[in-house]
């Protein structure tokens, strides 16, 4: 896909970007609605995975600090899985209670920090500086 913004150079867009702000987007709402609901879940448990693993990636620094690279990969991967796990069993708790509210909306503000800081994020403002 490609844009041509106010008569500028043209930019190319690639799929996994604009599903990423897509999702990004959705996720937004979720984490700021004044309530939640099952339903909700529904509509954001499958953007998770690519959430995690494409757009919010753990920084360099952390997996460097692993002695071996494939430590590294293990840890970013376990990590993704715990926290696709933590969501799911927050979520599977009924009635809801004061504790597990809490905890849900802590995975979600934690989600929203690395999806902020994202190297992804980063290297994508960096490429849209260069076009314009």
């Amino acid at each position: 896909y490609q844009r041509r913004v106010h008569g500028g150079p043209v930019s190319n867009l690639d799929a996994a970007h604009i599903v990423g702000i897509m999702f990004e987007s959705n996720f937004i709402g979720i984490v700021f609605s004044r309530t939640l609901h099952f339903q909700f879940y529904v509509w954001y448990f499958h953007t998770l995975p690519f959430l995690l693993w494409s757009r919010a990636t753990l920084p360099a620094q952390y997996l460097s600090a692993a002695p071996w690279l494939w430590l590294g990969k293990a840890l970013s991967h376990g990590f993704c899985l715990a926290f696709i796990l933590a969501i799911e069993i927050v979520w599977n708790i009924f009635p809801p209670r004061p504790e597990s509210s809490m905890l849900l909306t802590g995975l979600h503000l934690t989600l929203l920090a690395l999806l902020l800081f994202s190297p992804v994020r980063r290297e994508v403002s960096k490429a849209a500086k260069q076009v314009n």
